[in-house]
């Protein structure tokens, strides 16, 4: 997408300039013309042949493009030519400043903004982009596990009141990457810019052509600000800003950065998909890790975290980690369990990979009570048996047990998707 966008970018700044052009050969011919007329209206005995007259066009000419006069030719130039070659000066002067403003422009896209993200184009329609509405201390990490988890080819876009100021840290994990500073005094900024910049052309997303039933223009993580003095007003503007775009984008999928519990039980019945604490996820780790030496280096991999080692080339990297991944379901395996479907997989490949469970859509009248928020999809990690769901729930009352080994997948539908670890995406196209 990085050279699409550069190629759009020279397209439109050629343009801006084609048009400068035409505007510099209207102004000339205009100017050219009204000089001519003046001259034979009030000047006329200072002309031979039509030849005398014609070479207003040439003063012109080099008045608009200079921004300077003919010398010793302007004194047989009446009053009102006069004025018109002021104004042709004028005119001269601000075209040319703003062709040549145009190319340097060309110039610093060219070469970039040394050390920083660059400018996203103004109208440049994204596909399913992921937003990043916010700037903290996460950012360079969370960008950095994007590309781990999802290569360099989806775009990712940084919007902020002080977006140009994000540095890029690693060439090869910075591409793509975009910056969209916004004036936060400015009335619906934010609806304006998700107007503009994302594309409609939501089939053409990988992610959405997993989740079918749940297509979405763009995945927007939103970070507390944290300039903030006041920490008590840090997450009530985070959990404000989320539901500003809920409102007016309803194909969004938002996920939210807290910095406090406290504030989880105020977003249920709320729009906003997604919300997490940092803080909680590290300090539980921390605690397993004492009591599970290790486990660390396994939530790491796991999550995609794993270390470049001796590997250079960073696409190299990507395919090289072994983390989640979903695949969809192909027709031959349809309308059958989950436990039939696990044993063709394993009889007939080698196992690149490890099938840890399933994402089940649920329809309205399939989700109950439980109000799953968007996606509408449940996901079952190492379903159980038949007899041990009914124990867990018996005995534990376990919400994560909903499904079972048993369960058909794809039943009337092809909604449904299959949990892989896995160090590169599975295509089950090709299965017989």
């Amino acid at each position: 997408m990085n050279r699409v966008v550069q190629r759009y970018q020279l397209r439109k700044r050629l343009k801006e300039i084609s048009n400068l052009f035409i505007v510099l050969v209207i102004v000339w011919f205009v100017g050219g013309t009204l000089t001519i007329l003046s001259q034979w209206a009030f000047s006329a005995e200072i002309h031979n042949s039509i030849y005398d007259y014609l070479q207003y066009y040439w003063i012109v000419f080099i008045e608009v493009t200079s921004g300077f006069d003919v010398g010793e030719e302007v004194k047989i130039l009446n009053n009102i030519s006069m004025a018109i070659t002021v104004v042709m000066l004028i005119a001269g002067m601000v075209i040319g400043g703003l062709v040549s403003g145009e190319i340097i422009a060309i110039i610093l896209n060219a070469s970039k903004k040394a050390g920083f993200i660059p400018e996203a184009p103004s109208n440049f329609k994204f596909i399913d982009p992921i937003i990043i509405y916010g700037i903290n201390e996460h950012i360079h990490g969370i960008i950095s596990s994007l590309r781990n988890l999802d290569g360099i080819y989806r775009d990712i876009l940084v919007i902020d009141k002080e977006a140009d100021t994000v540095h890029i840290i690693d060439e090869s994990v910075y591409v793509n990457v975009w910056h969209i500073k916004v004036n936060t005094a400015k009335k619906n900024y934010l609806k304006e810019i998700f107007s503009n910049n994302l594309s409609r052309e939501l089939q053409y997303s990988s992610t959405n052509r997993l989740f079918k039933k749940s297509l979405k223009s763009c995945r927007v993580i939103i970070l507390p600000d944290q300039t903030k003095e006041n920490d008590a007003f840090t997450d009530p503007d985070t959990i404000q800003k989320a539901m500003e775009i809920e409102t007016f984008k309803r194909d969004i999928y938002t996920i939210v950065e807290l910095y406090s519990d406290d504030v989880k039980k105020y977003l249920h019945q709320k729009n906003i998909e997604e919300w997490l604490n940092i803080s909680d996820y590290s300090t539980r780790l921390i605690a397993q890790s004492a009591l599970r030496p290790g486990l660390t280096t396994v939530f790491n991999e796991i999550m995609g975290g794993g270390s470049k080692g001796d590997i250079d080339d960073f696409n190299e990297m990507v395919g090289s980690i072994e983390n989640i991944r979903l695949s969809l379901i192909p027709e031959q395996l349809s309308n059958q369990s989950y436990k039939e479907i696990s044993k063709k997989l394993y009889s007939q490949y080698e196992s690149p990979y490890t099938l840890i469970g399933f994402c089940k859509y649920l329809s309205k009248e399939e989700k109950g009570k439980d109000l799953l928020r968007n996606p509408d999809y449940y996901y079952q990690v190492n379903p159980p048996s038949i007899e041990k769901q009914d124990q867990f729930i018996k005995n534990h009352d376990s919400r994560s047990v909903r499904f079972n080994s048993q369960t058909i997948l794809n039943k009337g539908h092809d909604n449904d998707l299959l949990i892989f670890l896995s160090s590169k995406d599975i295509n089950l196209n090709h299965f017989t």
